[in-house]
């Protein structure tokens, strides 16, 4: 990482490398809140002019307008008139020539999608939600999602297009996630999880969850594969029936392979790393504590993303190197409010997560440094990657 992206107001405090913590046993149990710059060579925050696709003056990103209120009577509030989309451009410095994804963020009034390749963030309004419950933020081939957990209505964003309403035949309520591939989504049915493609059809499978498992605790790995964490351990969800993976408490998750704390008869713990093609089984050493949420794996299953919530409730981000079991805490302040999709994989190794103030952060995984990555947003809540290429 060039040393420029890690600079900015002085140099950042690395965390020194150490071994994993003795490991205190995890209380099991439903999560809190449930469970998803750019550029090696950018040397400053470059101001941002927004342009309208269809005006060749620029103009300011659109808000919903007082006159078209966002609610409707109850019970079904539905989502103020749709808002068009407007593009930012952005100078050379923030280029990648080679990246081959990107990265969309997700604040109360916009959903933001930069493009590193391009030199570029697309900037698209949005009506505010009607919930402050959980939402699901997922990117697919040409749209975002957003579906809060409440009966509220929840919107997409295609492509250069204005946001408008989710269908309901997409989800009526509840969380969304990615299917196996791009063209579908994971929606809840009853007490199940049905497949369906983004522009409709029939469902294409069906995963049938237990009574006592909610939808909302499922998370999902990266790669297609949904998981179950319960009082009883760990189980993949597939069509065919639940498939249990570990009996101790999931730690993170990728594409690759899953991080478990497992013990023995005689409470001997470990962390235990899966491997997802193989289901071959490694121990790592000592297992951390179990954090608030899921933590993430990198797509080259080098190293694992974890929260650590410490005896004073102060939420910190470790960084797992999967190789050795060594630790390096991330010198990056966070929101102690944390939830599914505060931190993002790019496919190239690249960690961008959601620092105090809704601020986007790129963490160095080598060194735990943190720098910013530009533009500036408004206060961020979630982060999703789109694979390009």
């Amino acid at each position: 990482m060039d040393r420029d992206v890690l600079e900015g107001g002085g140099p950042p405090r690395a965390g020194s490398p150490r071994r994993l913590p003795r490991f205190r046993p995890p209380r099991l149990g439903p999560r809190g809140r449930w469970v998803a710059g750019i550029g090696a060579g950018l040397t400053a925050v470059l101001a941002i002019t927004l342009l309208q696709r269809t005006a060749p003056e620029p103009v300011p990103v659109a808000a919903p307008s007082p006159s078209a209120p966002i609610a409707a009577p109850e019970p079904a509030p539905a989502l103020a008139p749709p808002l068009p989309a407007t593009g930012s451009s952005i100078g050379p410095g923030f280029l990648d020539p080679v990246a081959k994804w990107e990265l969309f963020a997700r604040t109360d009034t916009e959903v933001d999608r930069i493009q590193p390749l391009l030199a570029r963030v697309t900037r698209t309004a949005v009506p505010r939600l009607l919930s402050t419950g959980p939402v699901s933020f997922l990117v697919t081939a040409d749209r975002a999602l957003v579906r809060p957990l409440d009966v509220v209505p929840g919107y997409e964003v295609p492509d250069g297009r204005p946001a408008r309403e989710m269908p309901t035949a997409l989800s009526p309520h509840g969380p969304v996630f990615p299917g196996p591939d791009p063209g579908h989504i994971w929606v809840p049915s009853g007490s199940s999880l049905v497949l369906r493609a983004l522009d409709g059809g029939p469902d294409v499978a069906r995963i049938v969850l237990p009574e006592d498992e909610p939808y909302q605790l499922v998370v999902v790995d990266g790669g297609g594969t949904l998981l179950v964490p319960g009082t009883s351990g760990v189980y993949e969800a597939r069509p065919d029936g639940l498939r249990k993976l570990s009996t101790g408490a999931l730690l993170a998750v990728g594409p690759r392979n899953w991080l478990v704390a497992e013990c023995t008869d005689r409470h001997r713990c470990y962390s235990d790393l899966l491997d997802r093609a193989t289901g071959a089984r490694r121990e790592i050493g000592p297992p951390v504590s179990v954090g608030p949420t899921v933590g993430a794996i990198s797509p080259d299953g080098r190293t694992a993303a974890i929260y650590r919530t410490e005896d004073g409730g102060h939420v910190d981000l470790d960084l797992v190197d999967l190789a050795s079991g060594e630790i390096r805490t991330a010198d990056v302040e966070l929101e102690q409010s944390v939830e599914p999709g505060m931190l993002a994989w790019s496919p190239d190794g690249r960690l961008f997560v959601i620092a105090a103030g809704g601020a986007i952060r790129m963490i160095d995984r080598d060194s735990g440094r943190a720098g910013p990555i530009g533009p500036p947003l408004p206060p961020v809540r979630q982060l999703a990657v789109r694979t390009t290429g």
